[in-house]
């Protein structure tokens, strides 16, 4: 059985990474990264994912080591660097990995796949302290990747898996306790060889999460959700060659979610712009003709990619997984939705996975790259120099709502910082729990912007009714209110 990043041209093993949304004061210089270091792994790890797994608010590792039976645990130290990895025994050759809170107890779990051709998915509830309880093995076909969220609004996070047999994604509703029912297949409809990845995002401004994949043969596709786990036909998008893996975020600040595609086997990175209604590119392009996509250079054999701001510039940039070229490129975001060149940073043999996360908490994104050949993760810490317009920074600290409020899908929240300090935002309800953190890292001084969908810390809807947004800083601490409608 074949298995390793060759493997995910035909079978598929990724995910999309969403974009970090925060607007910095002022234009910088494009990124600067530190020479990477790197961190052993288990053999041919496949995915890295991140998140801080045992409550102690430093970032950590977690990859899919793909001719093996383990996934490799990195704990950080909070400042960019990271403990000897500690293995734990998963699925049979696992692929991808996701980090997703599934019973709802606060604490991280573990979302795997693999070849295994009985399993669907596996599934390890997390102890809060970096260790893992036993694998659950959810039956089905052989799964490629996976994404986590509430597909049907029971405040459950469900189950989208991609895979082969028949060629296409399985939703399988969550029960809230990290255990999930039977799936319901959606048959791939564009004759396109079948997903190798999945993401999840409301394109079309509904309120429901949809659904988008990247398929074998050069097709991207949209399904449209209907709020109650059920997706409407696939609409098919022409990308360039053999596309890996999708990302979605807001490339262009117009609060429309777009697609960021990498292309294997080309060197080309694919961007469609949202228009907000489910579908993609100027009015009138011609979705099966490929001119619905603007194609930008993303390094040999681009295999996975991420989007963030990576220069605190608070216009997205993306990160590509260059595998051929042993590298990371980024590319630097006009804010337009347009990208400027790219730039290769070096990482270990055949990167097959990149992430973005602020691994040293010094509030600007890092970029982390699973090695497949090196049997290493790599760790670029961004030290780009951040200045901010002086006539732009605020005299004190506020905290207000930018609209809409009351909201039924977003709300955006302003921040004004007169002081580089660390600084949390966090939505709670009238009861003090804590619903969301929408902030959590140090701001320069300027003003800022935290968006909120109504999503919670569990990975579900937050119910209707009013929250309080808290700014929390040294000495200080501002409120707001915030209504959400259903």
């Amino acid at each position: 059985m074949a298995h390793g990043p060759f493997s995910r041209c035909a079978h598929g093993c990724s995910i999309a990474v969403l974009i970090l949304t925060a607007f910095a004061a002022s234009a910088v210089a494009a990124p600067i990264f530190a020479p990477a270091v790197s961190y052993e792994t288990g053999p041919r790890p496949n995915w890295v994912a991140v998140g801080d797994l045992n409550g102690d608010g430093k970032p950590d590792l977690v990859t899919a080591n793909s001719v093996v039976n383990t996934v490799s645990i990195l704990l950080g130290n909070g400042d960019g660097t990271f403990a000897p990895k500690v293995d734990r025994s998963v699925t049979q050759w696992p692929e991808f990995v996701l980090l997703a809170d599934l019973n709802r107890d606060g604490k991280l779990d573990l979302v795997v796949t693999g070849e295994n051709p009985d399993t669907l998915v596996s599934v390890l509830l997390g102890n809060g302290d970096g260790t893992f309880g036993p694998v659950l093995d959810l039956k089905g076909v052989r799964p490629s990747s996976v994404a986590v969220a509430d597909l049907d609004a029971d405040g459950k996070p469900d189950l989208a898996v991609t895979h082969p047999g028949p060629d296409g994604v399985a939703v399988m509703p969550g029960n809230g306790d990290g255990t999930f029912g039977s799936f319901v297949d959606h048959v791939d409809q564009t004759n396109s060889g079948g997903p190798t990845s999945v993401a999840v995002g409301d394109v079309n401004a509904d309120g429901h999460p949809d659904l988008v994949t990247a398929n074998n043969s050069a097709i991207v596709a949209v399904l449209l959700g209907d709020g109650i786990g059920g997706f409407g036909p696939w609409s098919p998008y022409v990308t360039g060659s053999n596309p890996s893996q999708v990302a979605i975020g807001d490339l262009n600040g117009d609060g429309k979610l777009d697609l960021v595609v990498a292309d294997h086997y080309i060197p080309v990175v694919s961007v469609l712009l949202g228009n907000g209604d489910g579908t993609f590119g100027p009015s009138g392009c011609n979705r099966l003709g490929g001119t619905c996509a603007t194609s930008y250079d993303g390094g040999q054999d681009p295999i996975s990619v991420a989007i963030g701001d990576l220069d605190v510039d608070g216009k997205p940039d993306i990160a590509v997984a260059s595998s051929g070229s042993d590298a990371v490129s980024v590319l630097p975001g006009n804010g337009d939705g347009t990208f400027g060149p790219r730039t290769g940073y070096p990482v270990g043999s055949f990167p097959a996975s990149v992430a973005i996360a602020d691994v040293d908490r010094d509030g600007r994104p890092d970029i982390v790259v699973a090695n497949y050949f090196s049997n290493s993760v790599s760790v670029l810490r961004n030290v780009t120099t951040v200045s901010t317009d002086p006539e732009r920074a605020p005299a004190e600290f506020a905290l207000s709502s930018t609209g809409p409020n009351p909201f039924g899908s977003a709300a955006s929240f302003a921040l004004a910082i007169p002081k580089a300090t660390m600084v949390r935002v966090d939505v709670c309800d009238l009861q003090g729990r804590r619903i969301q953190t929408l902030q959590n890292g140090l701001l320069l001084p300027g003003r800022y912007t935290r968006s909120w969908n109504g999503a919670s810390v569990r990975g579900t809807h937050a119910a209707a009714g009013m929250y309080i947004v808290r700014l929390s800083a040294p000495g200080i601490e501002r409120t707001t209110k915030a209504i959400l409608i259903r």
